[in-house]
């Protein structure tokens, strides 16, 4: 058999139409959930379409709801006014000592700026704002009766209290303070019903916030001035102390000038440590030469002594040297000029030793005459080390006192100067507050906002429909398309069937001009869907028909199938509507087929053909009749042949599975070209699935929205148990117009609508 492909996720599955005899149940379930996770977009949008309603309906919903809200909503208005909060100087006198402020703070402004917008919220703030609502008659003040419980005696102090709080509390009810980030901006905004008290709050509020921090700056100031009174009368006595104490050791101890003798004696000091430093350096270099020369090589002493004549002499020696040796070597050593040569090397051996000695006294000159300066400045340099060692002994005491009397001094003539300035500073001071924007009456309501809860509950009512749509679909098990089918049962799909509940086909009759077969009107005076290959064959469902005819044909490589087994998972499925179809179209390419009901408990296909009788396929199978005398020729089709049920038997999956039913089917292939029998539910009862294993091909027959994906996968298992050989699925009932429908089938359908009319005749 050719291999058909099955959907997979990435991929085809490729495998013949036996291996799905092989699938184990587990190895089916395993399968079955990896391709049920693949979803591509188009799903997703199939999904969106076929919920539409859904969506629009939770959209509505939503919208309502929104709009119910904001018109139930009070109108409430938001004022909004701005001031800058500046570092305070916690000094209000201005007091510094080394550049920096008495008290300065290092509080992080963060900290400061949060600290301020505390005070801001603060109850006893939002009191005085209150008040001044209050005198412009634009807040009310709590009643008594409503701050006390009835019967409750309260003093006039706690009653006050209690006001206060209520007064602040309904204050800060619409109060907001927030801190812009990265600034020293502080947004105060209020909330009311009241537009102009939204705007007279905040006006309030800053106004009150200003007053309290001049106020508290002018209370620090009056009392910084207060304690800087007391300590100027101390400080006073005490620095005419220590400036009489430092006059009288002054005098005492004969210091006069004290600061210019020190800076004599230290200069000195450094000078004499500077030039004893370099005498050591001189001495260290030239012992260390006269170490090096003390041996009397004269090279030595030229190497390290630099002598150019000593130098210029061992070189006049090194050219006789080479000089000798080389008229030694060509004249021999009584030569005459050898001889001279040697007479010279001895005089210039003489003259380097008497000058070696020369340059090795210069040497050791040196050092001695270094050494000397040495010893003489380091006895200088004890000596000035001695004298500033006394003169700071002198002059500590009197440091410390002159020091004592300086600073006693400063401090008093300050303090003096900053109590002049102290009246001042406490009336002139500046607020470190500048109001930025003041809040003015807000024209419109800051709440409800229509444009956003409209918003709001469109994207609420569209995120919930969707979600809804998802549910809606996950909870749908039905199987309803082609590539679900595959994908549940791991069979092809042969041909999709569509949806017969056409108008014209409950209205109109069958068309002018067409032979019956039997009865073309079901009990509802419907056209029959099963006789629809014949009555109408150029409409679509006749086509799907045709399709499913040529897909069983060349389903074997070899030869077609003969015998055929039309089966489904559950009752309604519509299988015996395919089979009834199928035989018609098999028989309307002139081949000998043989329809055979062999739904025993319900039989519906002579009834759908309007055939009557009461011997069939029980009572051949009983020995009651032969085949022959059962068997109904179609009075139209001449090579349709019919097999009714028979009358109802106890038994009839015995009889179905007996050695004359084996014998009828091996007598049939014979005497037709294909036996299309119709077979109980595979769910149902066994019938069908011990017929699988006597036949050549079976078909399985479901209808979309109806078959569940459990009934499918169960019985397509159940089938692969008995290694039936399953050529596909038929899809019945395919809803054309729903938003199931792949682009494929669809683009079928729209093509196929070109070509075939229903109103055509044959």
């Amino acid at each position: 058999m050719n291999p058909r492909s099955l959907p997979g996720s990435g991929s085809d599955l490729k495998i013949t139409g036996t291996d799905i005899r092989d699938l184990a149940h587990p190895i089916a379930d395993h399968h079955l959930s990896a391709v049920n996770q693949q979803f591509i977009l188009f799903d997703y949008w199939r999904i969106l379409v076929k919920r539409g309603w859904v969506i629009v309906c939770a959209l509505l919903l939503a919208l309502a709801g929104a709009i119910i809200s904001t018109l139930r909503t009070t109108p409430l208005y938001r004022a909004a006014g701005e001031i800058t909060i500046d570092r305070e100087n916690p000094n209000p006198l201005g007091l510094a000592e080394n550049g920096m402020a008495i008290g300065q703070s290092y509080e992080d402004p963060a900290v400061d700026l949060a600290t301020q917008v505390r005070i801001l919220k603060s109850n006893s703030l939002a009191f005085l704002a209150a008040r001044k609502l209050q005198v412009a008659n634009q807040m009310t003040v709590p009643s008594v009766s409503v701050l006390t419980r009835p019967g409750e005696a309260v003093d006039s102090s706690q009653l006050e209290q209690k006001r206060r709080e209520a007064t602040a509390g309904m204050f800060k009810g619409g109060l907001e303070v927030v801190a812009i980030p990265d600034t020293r901006l502080v947004q105060i905004g209020y909330v009311s019903p009241d537009p102009r008290l939204a705007a007279s709050a905040v006006n309030a509020l800053i106004d009150a916030y200003i007053e309290q921090n001049l106020s508290t700056h002018f209370a620090s100031t009056s009392q910084a001035a207060d304690w800087l009174s007391k300590q100027i009368a101390d400080l006073q006595v005490k620095t005419e102390i220590s400036e009489q104490k430092l006059v009288r050791y002054q005098r005492e101890h004969g210091i006069v000038g004290t600061d210019e003798k020190q800076n004599v004696i230290t200069s000195k000091l450094d000078d004499l440590n500077k030039s004893l430093t370099e005498a050591q350096a001189d001495r260290i270099q030239k012992q260390a030469v006269y170490e090096l020369t003390r041996s009397g090589n004269p090279e030595a002493i030229s190497a390290v002594a630099q002598d150019p004549l000593l130098q210029s002499l061992q070189t006049q020696r090194a050219t006789l040297d080479n000089e000798l040796a080389q008229a030694s070597v060509q004249m021999g050593s009584a030569y005459p000029k050898v001889v001279e040569l040697k007479t010279r090397i001895q005089q210039l051996d003489q003259a380097i030793g008497l000058q070696s000695k020369r340059t090795l006294e210069k040497i050791r000159n040196d050092y001695v005459g270094a050494s000397g300066r040495e010893k003489i400045l380091l006895r200088a340099f004890d000596q000035q080390k001695d004298a500033a060692s006394q003169l700071n002994q002198n002059a500590i005491e009197y440091s410390l006192l002159k020091r004592d009397a300086d600073s006693n001094r400063r401090i008093y003539d300050s303090l003096t100067q900053k109590l002049k300035e102290a009246g001042l500073t406490a009336g002139l001071r500046s607020s470190n507050i500048h109001v930025v924007d003041s809040a003015t009456t807000p024209g419109a309501p800051f709440t409800p906002d229509t444009r956003r809860n409209i918003g709001i509950g469109f994207l609420i009512g569209l995120t919930g429909g969707i979600a809804l749509a998802f549910v809606l679909e996950g909870l749908d098990t039905t199987v309803r398309t082609p590539d679900q089918a595959e994908a549940v049962s791991f069979l092809p799909s042969l041909a999709v069937v569509p949806l017969s509940t056409n108008g014209r086909f409950a209205i109109y009759g069958a068309p002018a001009g067409v032979k019956k077969i039997g009865s073309n009107l079901d009990a509802n005076g419907r056209e029959e869907m099963a006789l629809l290959p014949y009555t109408r064959p150029n409409s679509q469902i006749a086509e799907a028909y045709r399709g499913l005819r040529t897909s069983v044909l060349l389903s074997l490589p070899d030869a077609p199938p003969k015998i055929i087994l039309v089966t489904s998972p559950l009752p309604q499925d519509g299988k015996s509507t395919t089979s009834i179809a199928t035989a018609i179209v098999m028989a309307q390419e002139g081949r000998r087929v043989l329809l055979v009901d062999a739904d025993l408990r319900h039989p519906s296909v002579c009834k759908r053909l309007g055939i009557s009788a009461r011997a069939g396929l029980t009572t051949v199978l009983a020995g009651y009749t032969t085949p022959e005398s059962v068997i109904i020729p179609s009075p139209r089709l001449p090579n349709l042949f019919v097999l009714p049920p028979g009358p109802m038997s106890p038994s009839p999956s015995e009889l179905l599975t007996s050695a004359r039913m084996r014998q009828l089917l091996t007598e049939w292939r014979g005497m037709f070209d294909h036996v299309i029998i119709d077979s109980p539910p595979v769910l149902a009862v066994t019938d069908a699935v011990r017929l699988s294993i006597e036949v050549d091909a079976v078909l399985m027959v479901i209808r979309s929205s109806q078959t569940t994906k459990a009934a499918l996968r169960r019985a397509s298992v159940v089938l692969a148990q008995v290694k039936a050989n399953v050529l596909g699925i038929v899809i019945n009932g395919l809803d054309l117009n729903s938003a199931d429908r792949h682009y494929y089938y669809y683009s079928n359908a729209r093509y196929g609508a070109y070509y075939v009319s229903d109103q055509a005749t044959a």
